[in-house]
């Protein structure tokens, strides 16, 4: 059984009474007529002329071919067959957990070891516990920068152990793996036969361009890549996600789960999809541009609040993962909530400002909070909680 899902059952909760909306992880979401102005006269004709019928389970030929050269590089390792087209990340972590899953009951292991490194999103281990795997979170530290530290994960492996799960760059630290940390984590995969299992969904959003790491699936056999528009392109609403794998077993496997779910996703969303990844460079680079525009505006805000709160600058994304101070007041602030989201929801019902409480992503990180710095009014967002603060100091 699925556990409820603590960070988006908090947004179903709350999100609707935000004035400020400073819970954001990605960029602020491209407008339909944005994206159609990169198009050639003759796409514009042919998706005027679209039908609006069904795709297909994988994805359109077009839209896994678009992948494929997205994810490739210089690798040129993945053809258009190691792509299933999902409807978001959301499904395509589904659809991998459930890939591997069936592959190691069918090798006789009904309940394998899985490490899952944290925080990250919830369904990234949460579908695998709800399979039968006994997932092992562990937890990354502010003091190695938010990165893996290799000697514990390898202290973690045992006998049955069958994949290893992360999401580079994270959300909600802002950090990413290096380039070392990531061939060093391959190599040892590739040591003791394990799966790996990356979300990507932030490829794109490095505050840096040489920070960017080759897609997973491109680099590794045994290595699955999920992806999608959402974050790093700024078009959630499109829906268009992607599980990429070298392995074909792996992706007939994660297609069978698609008509249990979306089934296809829409031929409209597919061809708007075809039309973003055909422009990559210059929409990462346009929503980099707006990351870093904004970014200075979010130091001057933490260096101003100080020692009240602490952060990580972020080198990717466009949220910030913010430590409240040990001696600021965290505990419950109001009389009709009595958890550790208190000092959230506080700051929401006294100033509008909605952020993401640091233990919706598990209690070891209730004195954090995820503040999304990107969007247009976040520096009247910034305003708020500065007087916030001051008049809980006062």
């Amino acid at each position: 059984m699925l556990a409820p899902f603590t960070l988006e059952d908090y947004f179903l909760a709350h999100e609707a009474k935000a004035k400020i909306y400073m819970a954001a992880s990605g960029v602020p979401p491209w407008p339909l007529q944005r994206l159609l102005a990169l198009a050639s006269p003759a796409q514009q004709d042919a998706f005027n002329a679209l039908s609006l019928g069904y795709s297909v389970v994988p994805g359109l030929p077009e839209t896994r071919s678009a992948v494929t050269s997205h994810l490739n590089g210089p690798h040129r390792t993945l053809t258009p067959q190691n792509i299933t087209v999902t409807s978001g990340t959301s499904e395509a972590i589904y659809c991998a957990a459930h890939a591997l899953m069936r592959r190691f009951e069918a090798q006789g292991q009904s309940h394998p070891h899985a490490i899952a490194l944290t925080p990250c999103y919830q369904s990234l281990y949460s579908v695998f516990e709800s399979l039968g795997a006994r997932v092992n979170r562990i937890e990354l530290q502010a003091s190695n920068a938010w990165r893996p530290d290799l000697d514990e994960i390898t202290a973690s492996l045992t006998p049955e152990t069958r994949v290893i799960i992360a999401n580079t760059p994270n959300s909600p630290t802002g950090q990413m793996f290096s380039r070392s940390q990531f061939e060093a984590l391959i190599a040892l995969a590739r040591k003791h036969d394990l799966w790996l299992l990356f979300d990507e969904v932030y490829r794109g959003l490095e505050h840096e361009p040489n920070h960017r790491l080759p897609a997973l699936a491109s680099v590794y056999e045994r290595g699955i890549s999920v992806g999608g528009l959402s974050k790093a392109f700024g078009m959630p609403g499109l829906r268009i996600g992607w599980v990429a794998a070298q392995s074909l077993d792996i992706l007939a496997l994660a297609t069978q789960a698609k008509p249990y779910l979306s089934l296809t996703s829409s031929p409209v969303s597919e061809f708007l999809a075809q039309l973003a990844l055909s422009h990559t460079e210059t929409i990462w680079q346009q929503n980099v541009e707006t990351i870093l525009t904004r970014k200075p505006s979010l130091e001057s805000f933490l260096q101003e609040n100080q020692p009240e709160l602490n952060c990580q600058l972020p080198i990717s994304g466009c949220s910030a993962w913010v430590k409240i101070a040990s001696d600021c007041d965290v505990k419950p602030l109001l009389d009709d909530e009595q958890d550790l989201s208190s000092w959230g929801l506080a700051l929401l019902h006294q100033t509008g400002v909605f952020v993401v409480p640091g233990s919706v992503y598990g209690l070891p990180y209730a004195q954090y909070f995820r503040l999304g710095f990107a969007q247009p009014d976040a520096q009247a967002g910034f305003s708020e909680i500065s007087r916030f603060l001051r008049l809980k100091k006062d």
